[in-house]
């Protein structure tokens, strides 16, 4: 059964692919903020110590904006900034972006995608795929067995597909929609009394 808070996001991004420019302020970042898409790097050697740490504070920063908001226009001008600038870096050289779904549980044993700010045709979908690894991995389930609060470190790894190549991508139902290699960082996040996963990653395939 999904909460009012999972039921409303929805709602709003299935009537807003694209936000009104009424919706884009200057959101609820956190004065904290550091780390930007465009300090994630991309490519086979990125999985590095400090790519790592710039991912989690990148993430870490999202999940601050996000736990802020109050309101519905604050949602609505919140994912709005997700969607654009420094939180998101989808051109030739970065494929970063960040996702929403709802938290994994007894009630949410599919949980839906809220937000995803590469693919929004997942937004208010479950998120229910497997991936291209071997063998393959439950996407939404190897994300949260991997969050931070539940002993995980945070961070995990399966397929998706890289916005930098059109060749990895799939359209399989049920699976990810890619095969390259992504390292993703993800923390749960609450909102309103109810709990969500926010996250964020890097692709680890030949640029």
């Amino acid at each position: 059964m999904k909460g009012f808070v999972s039921a409303m996001i929805i709602a709003l991004v299935s009537v807003f692919t694209t936000f009104p420019a009424s919706a884009q302020g200057t959101g609820n970042n956190c004065s904290t903020y550091t780390a930007t898409a465009g300090d994630i790097i991309e490519g086979k050697d990125a999985d590095t110590a400090t790519n790592r740490t710039n991912l989690k504070n990148f993430v870490m920063n999202a999940k601050c904006a996000f736990e802020r908001i109050d309101s519905t226009n604050a949602l609505l001008t919140q994912l709005a900034e997700f969607r654009k600038g420094d939180w998101m870096g989808i051109n030739f050289e970065n494929g970063v972006y960040l996702f929403i779904f709802e938290k994994p549980g007894d009630e949410t044993p599919n949980p839906s995608v809220l937000f995803n700010a590469n693919n929004p045709e997942f937004e208010g979908n479950d998120l229910n795929v497997t991936d291209y690894s071997t063998p393959p991995k439950n996407v939404a389930n190897v994300i949260n067995e991997n969050l931070e609060e539940e002993g995980g470190d945070g961070f995990s790894t399966y397929t998706w597909d890289d916005p930098y190549w059109l060749s990895d991508n799939m359209n399989e139902p049920e699976k990810s929609p890619g095969t390259t290699a992504k390292v993703s960082y993800s923390v749960t996040a609450e909102l309103m009394g109810e709990k969500f996963v926010i996250g964020s990653g890097f692709y680890l395939g030949v640029r």
